[in-house]
Parts: C-alpha cells; sequence; structure tokens
C-alpha cells in the first residue's frame, strides 16, 4: 500500500511454528465495500488515500539489514521514501469487483477532506473490518503451511 505500485499477490509460508500465538486474519474488502450504501460507495469512489511507512529504513538500520532502492516488484518501486498515493475503492481488473483499498497501518489520510471527515472514513473501514467477522479468514498455521492471497481484494492482519 505504502509502494506506488504495491504486487497484486502475497504469498507467506510457516518454516517454524511459535510455541503459541501467529494465526493471521484476512478480510475480504470486497464484502466491506458492499457493505456500505450505493450513494456511499459512489462518493468513496472519488477519494483517494495516502499511505505512508516511515520506519522500514529505520528498522532495516536497527537491524542490520539494508532496504532495496530499486526495482522493489516494480520499476516505480524505488528509493527510502515509502509514500504513495491510492484509489480508496480500487476495482480489481480479473473480477470487476471493488473493494475497499483505504484500510490498516499505513493508511496516513484520506485525500481532499477534511482532517476530522478523514479520520471518521478510516474509523469506518476499520470498524467494518474488526466488527464484522463474517467477513474474515482465520488461518491457524502449522509448519509447512502457504498461503497465497489478492492483494487487490483482501486485507491481512498482523499475526495474532
Amino acid at each position: 500500500m505504502y509502494e506506488t505500485v504495491p504486487s497484486d499477490y502475497s504469498c507467506l509460508q510457516m518454516h517454524i511454528q511459535p510455541p503459541s500465538g501467529g494465526d493471521t486474519l484476512w478480510a475480504s474488502g470486497v464484502e466491506m465495500y458492499n457493505r456500505y450504501s450505493k450513494p456511499m460507495q459512489k462518493f468513496l469512489q472519488t477519494l483517494t488515500i495516502t499511505a505512508s511507512q516511515q520506519t522500514f529504513t529505520s528498522a532495516a538500520t536497527k537491524g542490520g539489514f539494508y532496504v532495496v532502492e530499486e526495482n522493489r516488484g516494480h520499476p516505480l518501486n524505488r528509493g527510502t521514501h515509502f509514500t504513495a498515493t491510492h484509489p480508496v475503492v480500487r476495482t480489481n481488473p480479473v473480477t470487476g469487483l471493488n473493494s475497499i483499498y483505504a484500510v490498516g497501518l499505513h493508511c496516513k489520510c484520506i485525500d481532499g477532506v477534511t482532517n476530522a471527515e478523514s479520520e471518521a472514513l478510516i474509523k469506518s473501514f476499520l470498524d467494518c473490518l474488526t466488527q464484522n467477522h463474517d467477513l474474515q479468514v482465520r488461518l491457524r498455521w502449522t509448519p509447512k503451511t502457504v498461503a497465497v492471497w489478492d492483494n487487490r481484494s483482501v486485507h491481512i492482519s498482523p499475526p495474532l
């Protein structure tokens, strides 16, 4: 989300299972979008979001790693300034379905609205995501488990 051209798909594999925790939740951005009224859907389609992740460089340095500065999956994903603007609603080019994209820790603000409106919209998206378990799937990891998902249609939570 904080890259100019985010990846379409992601994949994770469990190698070593921790003694507790580690479950992962995914939520359907398509179902989130469908839970808003038609007028609200139309409004959300006019908005963009600024997403940012400014701690990568310092966290990498602290951990003894370096940040790849060029061609991170796409030639436009370069440098160490991890900030990008994206539509709040994305249309999956494969399915044609609309999805709420503006969710998560990287979501800094909804562009073109007041701070209060931005905060209210972001809170509404997070509330929809966290208070509707029927649009979520939970994976309890075991060694060698592999998960693949379409970033254009779902949201992933940090490990629980």
